[in-house]
């Protein structure tokens, strides 16, 4: 009896005092400044950053919880704000039995009005880069338990703020975001909302297992889905939870009546493009990537394709083929959101608008080979070509296409080009065989009745410049033209025509409403945006013929060519009777004909003698004249271009 009463004595002492440790204990723990000691050390131990907080506590009802109030953790000294993060409240429920083997499993998380500052320096330096706590020291675990990721996290009313190297700010505004899993990150929903400067965007989650998050070539099977607006993203297949994106087999699709919200969002200041529809599938597996099954529709552009993507240390290398069925260049960028160009001035042939150079340098960072074909193309000009096919090459910021054809114009055209994007310059090779001038008029819906005309053209030439009249003007190498058989349906050139060789026609034909172009040649010497010499362009029709000397200029897109104009048979008494040279100057646009003004004395003299004889002498020089054979003025001109070359 003693025994026992002995044992149960102990027994209660053993209790109080367990009852009064375990009472002091909970104090200790519970104490608010002893806590936010703990919780300063481990911060700056674990990340290098100062913490402070309001108030913080720790209750065991229901179950195990820290909260804290009025927290902000401080960013490196190099960044422009001073908080990485701040937040009004933090509610933290962990698990107890976990606790018991010096474990922190997080249930739930909680952040309230929230504040995050992100910053990418120039230097490189990005300031969450340290906040991944590095592994424990050796007995380290004891005195630091390891803070496991959270089952479940909600966010909410936050401001996430983001600086980069161009020291220009983006802010995000975060609604609400849901995260929930099982025990070791399987199972995983998330659902988030997020704004930017009132366009917002929606996104949904499901993954079979993160616990690999972050991992060397970790996947997890999944799908995520984006909606912003009425334009929607929907990925699916095995995801990759690695940063590097080294592994992952996935199918992509994006569903979407405008993009203009997603625009909005993104901070890209382009009107809302039309519909658009892509299907991809992408799948990556260490060093090589590749996009299979390229569909995509956006108003009456149709693009298939693939590519194939490769890492060859800093630098990827692709290769790709795109085909369309019908392409029409100024559409489709309408249709994709860029604004319309303006008119050009009066007389201008050239738009004054900065060519994509710059997204041609930013390239300078890949290597690679599309090759292309597209049925129908639609230039801005409004040219029109078919079964169009060619390579272009990418690598140090300069596209190199080594050879294209295409078929236009009735005929066809064949050449190379070199564009440097850091450079602003451009080198071009290109050849047209047996187009027709007269689709040209009409296809740039010029106002000109011209039919006929079949054209051969050859230009090596090399420009630089920011815009097409910047290239224009800067325009250096050979430029030849041979044109041939064509009608012109103008009263006013027949007119013309007939003023200057057939003012009073005596055995030759009628003047008519329209003028039959025998040929046109011309050899332009292109120097800087200038075309100068002699006996550069010949004219020939049924009537007359004209070979002009003096200068094209693209840098005013002006003419000043001045030259003989005879009558090619019979006798015709025109103005050109007494004016040796007439001259065509101008505007390239709306080019004038008239009398040189350099000849005017000798033209007033052979009036007078023609006064003086009667008539006789002009009657007779114009006799034998239409008696002799004069040279072709066409062959002239590219027989000196010829001439040139052999030289």
């Amino acid at each position: 009896m003693l025994k026992a009463r002995t044992i149960a004595l102990w027994s209660i002492a053993v209790m109080t005092t367990g009852l009064v440790l375990s009472a002091l204990a909970l104090h200790a723990l519970t104490d608010s400044e002893r806590l936010k000691k703990l919780a300063r050390e481990h911060v700056q131990k674990t990340w290098s950053r100062e913490l402070t907080v309001g108030d913080m506590s720790l209750t065991f009802t229901p179950m195990p919880a820290f909260r804290a109030t009025d927290l902000a953790v401080s960013n490196p000294g190099w960044t422009h704000d001073k908080i990485f993060l701040d937040a009004k409240e933090l509610n933290m429920q962990v698990e107890f039995f976990p606790l018991l083997t010096k474990r922190i499993v997080v249930k739930h998380l909680s952040v309230d009005d929230f504040r995050i500052h992100l910053q990418h320096a120039p230097d490189g330096r990005k300031n969450w880069e340290q906040l991944a706590p590095s592994a424990p020291a050796s007995g380290a675990a004891a005195a630091n338990p390891p803070l496991m990721p959270p089952n479940a996290l909600t966010l909410r009313k936050g401001t996430v703020s983001f600086r980069g190297q161009d020291d220009q700010e983006t802010m995000w505004q975060l609604e609400r975001a849901q995260f929930d899993s099982r025990t070791g990150g399987r199972d995983v929903k998330l659902d988030f909302r997020v704004s930017r400067d009132g366009h917002a965007m929606h996104v949904k989650g499901e993954f079979d297992d993160l616990s690999q998050l972050g991992m060397k070539e970790a996947v997890s099977s999944g799908s995520v889905r984006i909606e912003s607006g009425t334009a929607s993203l929907v990925v699916t297949g095995q995801l990759p939870l690695d940063p590097a994106l080294r592994r992952y087999q996935i199918n992509a699709a994006i569903d979407a009546a405008s993009l203009g919200e997603a625009f909005g969002f993104l901070g890209i200041t382009r009107r809302p493009p039309i519909e658009l529809k892509a299907r991809v599938k992408l799948s990556a597996a260490g060093d090589d990537i590749k996009a299979d099954g390229l569909q995509l529709t956006l108003g009456k552009l149709r693009l298939t394709g693939d590519a194939r993507i490769t890492r060859r240390g800093a630098v990827p290398v692709f290769e790709a083929r795109l085909d369309a069925d019908r392409l029409d260049w100024v559409q489709t960028l309408l249709d994709a959101g860029e604004p319309p160009l303006p008119p050009k001035p009066a007389g201008e042939l050239f738009h004054a608008n900065p060519l994509p150079w710059s997204q041609l340098a930013a390239t300078a960072g890949v290597e690679g080979t599309v090759r292309t074909t597209i049925q129908w193309l639609k230039l801005r000009s409004g040219i029109e070509l078919t079964k169009v096919g060619g390579e272009l090459r990418f690598a140090d910021g300069r596209l190199t296409i080594p050879a294209f054809d295409a078929k236009l114009l009735a005929g066809s055209a064949s050449g190379s080009a070199l564009l440097d994007g850091a450079r602003q310059s451009a080198r071009v090779d290109l050849r047209l065989k047996d187009t027709q001038l007269g689709a040209w008029f009409s296809q740039t819906r010029k106002k000109v009745a011209f039919d006929g005309g079949r054209m051969q053209m050859h230009a090596l030439v090399t420009a630089n410049g920011k815009s097409m009249k910047e290239l224009a003007a800067s325009l250096t190498g050979p430029v030849t033209v041979d044109i041939g058989k064509a009608t012109v349906q103008s009263k006013k050139l027949s007119a013309a025509e007939t003023w200057l060789t057939g003012l009073i026609p005596f055995f030759s034909e009628k003047g008519t409403d329209q003028v039959e172009l025998t040929c046109i040649g011309a050899r332009l010497p292109f120097q800087r945006g200038i075309a100068r010499g002699d006996n550069i362009i010949g004219v020939r029709s049924a009537a007359s013929q004209l070979l002009t000397s003096g200068a094209v200029d693209l840098r005013q897109q002006s003419l000043d060519l001045h030259g003989p104009v005879r009558a090619r048979a019979g006798i015709a008494l025109g103005v050109s009777t007494f004016a040796n040279e007439v001259r065509v100057d101008g505007k390239i646009a709306k080019p004038q004909v008239g009398l040189d003004k350099a000849g005017a004395p000798g033209a007033i003299a052979r009036v007078a003698a023609a006064v003086l004889t009667g008539g006789i002498s002009i009657i007779g020089t114009t006799i034998w004249d239409g008696a002799q054979a004069a040279p072709n003025p066409c062959q002239v001109a590219l027989a000196t271009a010829a001439g040139k070359k052999k030289k």
